[in-house]
């Protein structure tokens, strides 16, 4: 599987390395995600990733109070984008 980055206009591809292929995003991310559940109202939230993670099964109810969202390497549906409100 490789990785597609959108940079400017031209798309860069990139193998996986062996962590990532040991540690694929399926097997953990959902363990990652559930870690971030425990913050409880956080106002910053970064999340930069070797590889992409899709940030759709993470509960955006108890981040109310973001201010600042920081996100590389991660697929998000239009939905959730358009739903994320942060407080100004």
């Amino acid at each position: 599987m490789t990785t597609q980055v959108l940079v400017g206009n031209v798309i860069l591809q990139s193998l996986p390395s062996p962590g990532q292929i040991a540690y694929s995003n399926e097997e953990y991310s959902d363990q990652f995600f559930e870690f971030i559940q425990l913050a409880e109202n956080p106002e910053f939230l970064s999340i930069l990733c070797t590889h992409v993670l899709d940030i759709d099964v993470l509960n955006f109810d108890h981040l109310s109070r973001l201010r600042s969202l920081n996100l590389q390497c991660i697929r998000i549906s239009d939905t959730l984008l358009l739903s994320i409100s942060l407080i100004a």
